[in-house]
This record gives structure tokens, C-alpha cells and sequence, in this order.
């Protein structure tokens, strides 16, 4: 559900979440409740430097952009599953904006980035974050990557919110295995659920740390910059069918 199984190739790591209710939001002034392009969600995902200045290098995923609704169900281990889910929530769109370090040496972070995606309505969001939960320790094992133990971790963003901490590893190409260990925030935003994650490998327990306390910190970052491009725009484009 909406990436909320962590999947990982022998380079990248493809991710996503879990959703619990708690968020400091007020949908009584739902700024999505209005049209919202292509353009405007694009704007919302992070760049590779406002994870860090470390993460300047990192290189644009291949599948980076907006998202239809084929291109959404193939962010997941069982692409007809996610069809009917997205479908049954009312998935309008989204936008996947991911980078990894070609340079990878072996040790620290290798992947960060963010996806929005956007639902017709706030209690369409709402429901498939509510499913995702009760997929949410759903994640898939391959012959690269093992998934050993995951844990929630609070997060008061937007509407709803929660984090979660991933540990694994990976088959490295002369056949060992290197300890994974990742973030993921994720929130709704009325009808736009947004979501970054951060992997490493090799990582210490302050870097493991930092990993998690950028997440909490970016994920306030991203909902305020969901919050700025949809001002930005308001006036400029028409409201959306009421879809609550």
C-alpha cells in the first residue's frame, strides 16, 4: 500500500510507510480543496540538498516525475492489488522525486528522497492510509534484500502522521551482506499524502540517529512547502469537486 512495503534492488531502495492518526492539522481550512497540477506537486517533493549539503551529488532516479495511476501501482510488490486500491480511494495523481550516490562506497547513506500523491478527496486519502496500515509490516524479502525488524516513531505533522525505522540487509555482489537501516516519514496533507525516506548501510548509532532526526525534520519541511506552493497558486486555479 502506497509504498508502505519497503522494496529495495542491489542499488536502490524504493520505500514507503505506515499512518497513524495525531497530526497538528486543521481540515476546517483544507488548502487542497481546489484544483492542483501536475506542476504544483512537483514543487512539493524535496531536493537533494535540503536533506544535506552531503547529498548535493546524489543522482535523479530514472522514474522520477509525475505519477499515473499505472506508474503508482508499480511502486508496489502486487501492481493489481494497488490498482484496486488506488482506484477504490480515488488516486488522481502524484509525483516521485528519489536520488541515489553513484559514488556509494560502501558505508552511510545511498538513497533519499520523497513522493506526493494525490486523491480526490481527504476521506480518500484518508482511508488509504488507513488501509496501508494494516499492511504495513507486509514487507517483502528478495534474494537482495531481507528485512529483519521495523518500529514506529511518533511524528506530529499536518493532518496525520507517523515514522518508521527499518533494519535489514543487503547481498552485496560478492555475496555478502551489509546491514540496512532506514527512515520513512509520512503524513497527510487533506487530500495529498506526502512521504520521505532515508537509507543507509554500514551505519553506526549516531548515524542511524541522524537519520531518523532528519526524517522528523524534513517531514515538517515538506508539509510547509505543500503548504507554500498550494498558497502560491490559490486564486490561480479552480476549486476541486467536493470529493469528501
Amino acid at each position: 500500500m502506497f509504498a508502505c512495503k519497503v522494496a529495495l534492488s542491489t542499488t536502490l531502495a524504493a520505500s514507503l510507510f505506515a499512518i497513524a492518526c495525531g497530526g497538528g492539522g486543521d481540515e476546517e481550512t483544507d488548502d487542497t480543496a481546489r484544483e492542483i497540477s501536475s506542476e504544483e506537486l512537483a514543487q512539493m517533493v524535496l531536493a537533494p540538498d535540503q536533506f544535506g549539503a552531503e547529498y548535493v551529488r546524489f543522482t535523479p532516479d530514472s522514474e522520477n516525475g509525475v505519477l499515473s495511476l499505472d506508474q503508482a501501482t508499480q511502486e508496489e510488490d502486487d501492481p493489481e492489488a494497488e490498482r484496486a486500491d488506488l482506484q477504490q480511494f480515488g488516486y488522481s495523481s502524484g509525483y516521485r522525486s528519489f536520488y541515489s550516490d553513484t559514488e556509494f562506497q560502501g558505508t552511510g547513506v545511498f538513497y533519499v528522497g520523497g513522493v506526493v500523491y494525490l486523491f480526490t478527496g481527504n476521506d480518500g486519502a484518508d482511508g488509504y492510509l488507513s488501509d496501508s496500515v494494516d499492511e504495513f509490516g507486509e514487507m517483502s524479502n528478495d534474494s537482495d534484500v531481507s528485512f529483519s525488524k521495523f518500529e514506529t516513531f511518533d511524528l506530529d505533522v499536518a493532518d496525520e502522521a507517523i515514522g518508521a525505522r527499518f533494519e535489514g540487509a543487503v547481498k552485496r555482489d560478492a555475496g555478502s551482506e551489509s546491514p540496512l537501516w532506514g527512515a520513512v516519514s509520512y503524513f497527510r496533507h487533506g487530500r495529498i499524502t506526502g512521504a520521505l525516506s532515508i537509507f543507509g548501510l554500514q551505519m553506526d548509532d549516531p548515524g542511524k540517529q541522524r537519520i531518523e532526526d532528519n526524517a522528523k525534520a524534513l517531514a515538517s519541511v515538506m508539509n510547509e512547502r505543500i503548504a507554500t506552493v498550494l498558497a502560491a497558486g490559490a486564486g490561480t486555479t479552480a476549486p476541486a469537486a467536493d470529493g469528501r
